[in-house]
Parts: C-alpha cells; structure tokens; sequence
C-alpha cells in the first residue's frame, strides 16, 4: 500500500536554548600560533571542530495516514533541506594610529547574496545530513537535525600599503537560512513537510583596550520565524551545487590574499574608525 501523509499534522520543533551569540579569542597552533577571532554560540561551543557541538535543534515531524505498510515506509528519506545566503560580510582592521593605515575585507561581495544549497561533507545531494528511514513512532515520523554556523578570522593583518599590522576593529556578518523537512520516495520524489526560516548575525567591533584587544560592542542573535506548511516560497527549487560552505571557505582563503580584489590596503583612516582605538584604562601620568 502507498505510504500516505497528513500533511496537516507536520511541523518542525525549534530548540534553542542557550544558542547566544559570542566572541572568543585564540591563538591557532596549525597556524603558526597566529591569533583568531571566532564568532560563535554559546551552546554547543568548542575551539576544536571535532568536538563542537550543535547550538540548536528542528525536529520534523509528520503523521502517517492509517493503514501503512512498514517495509514500504522503509524505503523512503526523511530529512532536511537546507539553505544559506550571507545578507553581509564584511571586516575593518585599524593601525594603532591613522598613519598606519586600515584594511577593508568585504567578503559578502565575494559570496554574493543567493540562498546556496547547504550541506555536511558526508551527506548524500540535496540533504543537509545523511537522511534516513525516519524514526516512525505511533504512527509518526521523526527526524531531527543541528546545527552551528560559525566564522573564524585573524585579529591580525599586515597592511601592505603601509607595513604596519592592522588588528580587527569590525565585523558584520547577516545570514539568512530556510530549513525544510522532507521525504523522499522511492523513486527519488520529494515531498515538502513544513519549512522555517532563520536568521543569524554576528556584529562585534573592537578595541585595544592596555595593549589587548578586546570586544567593546556586540550585536546580532538568532532568530526564527513562524514554522510554515510545505515548501517555503523563497527556497531555490534547484538542489544542485555550489555548495554554501565551500563557497564561504574560498572566500575566506582568497579575500584575505594581499592581491585580492575584495581587499583595500588603505594608508590612513576610514571615516567609520573613532579617534581613540587604542588607549589605556589608566594612562601614565608624566
């Protein structure tokens, strides 16, 4: 008998507790003990990839209509497709004076503004981790995932125009997500449960505060919208590369290159930079 779905009864259960926003300083040993910046939330957080965890949870779920066959639903996916478009992101670097220049980064320009497919490494086209044959309980179906979109970048450059390092004075980074959960028949149709769309934003700047540089102002969070029936109106219908985080890790690789055309080398200050980004709490006193 063919599997049958009330698709009244679908919807997807948002987790999200602790899934704030913040900013981590390290220094990285792969990288030459080079010092980085992570923007991150605080549930889930790790600065070794292996063991980061996940800073919130959807749970799809979907009544099956009486009368299924068990071997029949075996052979279905369950799972979530998924989308990301960076809205922003950009990053500003200031010399400790005005004479020793800023660096601008604008890698939203390089990323550009489509929603891309978004998926795990080891997860089958188009799914965002390896479906399955749903967790079917009472006659329901299961399925949950996580995730924990991050950025790392250097806190510092070397001003090519000037020779002087420039330390990360701001960042602003707007993404946009849908996340829907799906079915797959045995013949490879899809078929759209519920969908919701997120967003999250990481917007810090930065000072050097006694010879350390500290985050002085942070902004953005996580937020989802109203959980919805079906298919999303917004998400692409093409569930083909590019691939969202590999378009990101380029960017993060080429932006950041001396020669880059979404990098400015510039020799004094830009008009957003205050007067005083490097000071002491207690000065001296001559």
């Amino acid at each position: 008998m063919a599997i049958a779905f009330d698709l009244a009864s679908a919807g997807i259960d948002i987790v999200r507790a602790n899934a704030r926003t913040q900013v981590t300083f390290f220094k990285s040993k792969s990288a030459g003990n080079k010092k980085f910046v992570l923007f991150d939330m605080v549930k889930g957080h790790s600065l070794f990839p292996d063991k980061l965890g996940f800073a919130f949870t959807l749970g799809g779920h979907v009544k099956l209509k009486a009368g299924f066959d068990p071997a029949e639903l075996a052979r279905w996916k369950f799972g979530f497709i998924q989308f990301m478009a960076h809205k922003k992101l950009r990053l500003v670097y200031l010399g400790r004076t005005a004479a020793e220049g800023h660096i601008e980064i604008d890698m939203g320009r390089s990323i550009g503004t489509s929603f891309l497919l978004d998926k795990f490494k080891n997860a089958p086209m188009p799914f965002f981790v390896m479906p399955n044959a749903g967790n079917e309980i009472d006659g329901e179906v299961l399925f949950t995932m996580g995730d924990h979109p991050l950025l790392s970048v250097q806190q510092q450059l070397r001003n090519m125009k000037t020779g002087n390092v420039n330390t990360l004075f701001r960042l602003d980074d707007e993404r946009r997500a849908i996340s829907t959960f799906v079915g797959q028949d045995p013949i490879g149709k899809f078929v759209h449960f519920a969908s919701v769309e997120w967003t999250l934003s990481y917007s810090s700047a930065f000072k050097i505060i006694n010879g350390t540089v500290q985050a002085v102002e942070k902004h953005g969070g996580l937020h989802f919208n109203p959980v919805q029936h079906g298919a999303h109106p917004g998400a692409p219908t093409v569930l083909q590369p590019p691939i969202a985080n590999d378009v990101t890790k380029k960017a993060l690789k080429d932006c950041f290159l001396p020669d880059s055309s979404f990098r400015f080398d510039g020799l004094f200050y830009p008009p957003s930079a205050p007067d005083n980004f490097v000071f002491e709490l207690n000065p001296k006193k001559s």
